[in-house]
């Protein structure tokens, strides 16, 4: 799940901030519970059980995080005249159709007729 939750990470920091700490600190529970159960097995149950909690408490920074991600959808559906930060890391990134000036669009029915002739 670690890996799975690194790769979200990843694939998040397109969209915003509020995203990419979400799965930052679900890989981080998961790295944290891994390692409880790891310690816990080998006998050392004094850092397995703070592995568990530093888990537990990760968990709940990300359940808040969602929790206020959640709050900024719904004020930004519901039309309220503020709107609250995620921030928006798009940006960053260049988009696709940018980088490629000569590309087309595969469902374009006169590309589809053109294709190969070239």
């Amino acid at each position: 799940m670690a890996v799975l939750m690194l790769i979200f990470m990843i694939c998040a920091t397109r969209t915003n901030i509020v995203y990419t700490l979400i799965f930052l600190s679900l890989l981080l529970v998961f790295l944290l519970l891994s390692s409880a159960y790891w310690r816990l097995a080998e006998g050392d149950a004094a850092v397995g059980d703070r592995c568990v909690k530093g888990a537990g408490a990760s968990l709940f920074v990300a359940s808040l995080l969602g929790f206020y991600l959640l709050i900024v959808q719904l004020f930004e559906a519901l039309g309220f005249p503020f709107h609250l930060p995620v921030g928006d890391l798009g940006i960053l990134w260049e988009s696709r159709k940018n980088k490629e000036n000569n590309s087309y669009d595969v469902e374009d029915p006169a590309v589809i007729g053109d294709y190969g002739s070239s």
